[in-house]
């Protein structure tokens, strides 16, 4: 990752794979998914909070399924505008650059903005009879979520505090097996739907 996009360490093979579910599946499903992986994400943070911590290895695992989601969801607004819109993904890094400062640490600030996207989500849905709209306030809690993901990689690089923190390799470690699997699940589906056409 750097410091604007998601994409940047992803093989082309990966990111094939990402605009394959994208397009196998829908948007609106891809979208539902990445709702409950915010959810999932926010529920992993409260937990390791109730236990004394504020990581987990299940919040590794869960923030890698956000950062899989989240990396659709550029590719899709940086590559493939949504019709009617054009520059979507550079308003989501505008947003997030203007909450750089963020002071919070980043656990909270994961928190904080999973439930706001989730929330932004659901708003658009429901003033749209269920459809999924691209509007200003999902597009700046996206910008929220960036800026809480940027934060939260350079804290667990170690760049935030004093004591060097490996765990975004661990992070990434299960961002590689979940690219991995959803590869080949969408395969074993492609299969199955041209078996299913012959």
């Amino acid at each position: 990752m750097t410091s604007s996009t998601l994409l940047s360490d992803l093989s082309a093979e990966d990111r094939d794979t990402l605009r394959g579910a994208w397009k196998f599946w829908g948007m609106d499903m891809q979208m539902t998914i990445f709702e409950e992986e915010l959810s999932e994400l926010g529920e992993a943070l409260t937990l390791a909070h109730i236990d004394g911590w504020h990581w987990s290895e299940k919040v590794w695992e869960e923030l890698a399924d956000v950062l899989v989601c989240f990396a659709q969801v550029e590719d899709c607004l940086r590559h493939f505008p949504i019709e009617g819109f054009s520059g979507l993904w550079m308003d989501v890094e505008k947003h997030a650059a203007e909450l750089k400062a963020q002071t919070e640490s980043p656990d909270s600030l994961l928190v904080l903005h999973s439930f706001r996207v989730v929330k932004a989500f659901a708003k658009t849905r429901r003033h749209n009879d269920g459809e999924l709209r691209w509007n200003h306030d999902l597009i700046s809690e996206l910008g929220g979520l960036l800026a809480a993901i940027q934060r939260t990689e350079r804290y667990l690089k170690g760049t935030v505090c004093l004591q060097p923190r490996p765990h975004w390799v661990e992070v990434m470690q299960w961002r590689a097996a979940k690219l991995a699997r959803l590869g080949m699940r969408l395969d074993e589906v492609r299969k199955a739907a041209e078996e299913e056409e012959e």
